[in-house]
């Protein structure tokens, strides 16, 4: 796991630059990543979607390696920097969710309420879940009205959002990225 993270850190921190003025923090966007990449597989390194991402949504080049069916860009630059806008116009309440902690100096609990945002697909804080209209989805996310990344809700058993944020309090590696967050 700290080969990926070390392999993919300074693109994870280029997807957080990308997402502008309220970003994630590198290591919950590396759990996710990870996640769903099976910790450096083909999503990654020979289709360069990392978030493992249904559609570009406009940004990045499509690209089609032999024996893939699944969405593949052209380089892992164009990967990241779709799956930072789909993750900053798509999903902002997971965003919205880290930042109302951190700014009060709360960054283990952003992390982990951001972690639960993703995985249920609406923000705990209900006046974060703004209007969502993006890449074929559009809405307000609620518990009724979800906007799910993944069907398995990043869960390991202790609730939504719980396979990312277990796996960054696990590993170092990721953990301490959080430290100069």
């Amino acid at each position: 796991m700290c080969t990926f993270v070390s392999n993919y850190e300074d693109w994870a921190k280029f997807a957080a630059c990308k997402m502008g003025s309220n970003p994630i923090p590198a290591s919950l966007i590396l759990a996710q990543w990870g996640n769903e990449s099976g910790w450096g597989g083909g999503d990654i390194s020979v289709c360069y979607n990392p978030g493992n991402q249904g559609a570009t949504c406009g940004v990045g080049t499509e690209c089609s390696p032999s024996g893939y069916t699944e969405l593949c860009f052209c380089s892992l630059e164009e990967g990241v920097a779709s799956y930072a806008n789909l993750l900053s116009k798509g999903y902002s309440f997971v965003a919205a969710t880290y930042q109302y902690y951190a700014s009060a100096g709360n960054y283990a609990e952003g992390v982990q309420q951001a972690s639960i945002a993703l995985g249920q697909g609406y923000s705990p804080i209900a006046s974060l879940n703004t209007y969502i209209n993006y890449c074929g989805w559009s809405g307000t996310p609620s518990a009724s009205t979800p906007r799910l990344w993944a069907e398995s809700e990043y869960n390991d058993g202790n609730g939504p959002g719980s396979a990312l944020y277990d796996t960054i309090q696990a590993n170092s590696c990721l953990s301490d990225l959080d430290s100069t967050t």
